[in-house]
């Protein structure tokens, strides 16, 4: 795991330029931690465009879209593995 830095240790700019920003820390995912119950979010945006364009390409429902999608996948799943 990445350790962090004391501040003195960052190395600062010459006068009259930006300051140096340390890149945000990412939280770590433990190896098998991911949650069964996910759905890849590329399949949810192809089922969310394919609802899109079923309504006429009409905007202005992308989140209905995208969060019908992403139920509809969820229930195939579930029916997937016989819960």
């Amino acid at each position: 795991m990445a350790r962090s830095r004391p501040v003195e240790d960052v190395e600062q700019p010459e006068s009259g330029e930006a300051p140096v920003q340390e890149p945000e820390r990412v939280q770590e995912v433990e190896r098998g931690s991911v949650d069964r119950d996910s759905v890849d979010p590329d399949v949810v945006a192809r089922r969310a465009y394919q609802r899109f364009e079923e309504r006429g390409r009409q905007h202005g429902a992308d989140q209905d879209d995208w969060f019908t999608a992403e139920r509809e996948l969820r229930e195939e799943q579930e029916r997937a593995r016989g819960r």
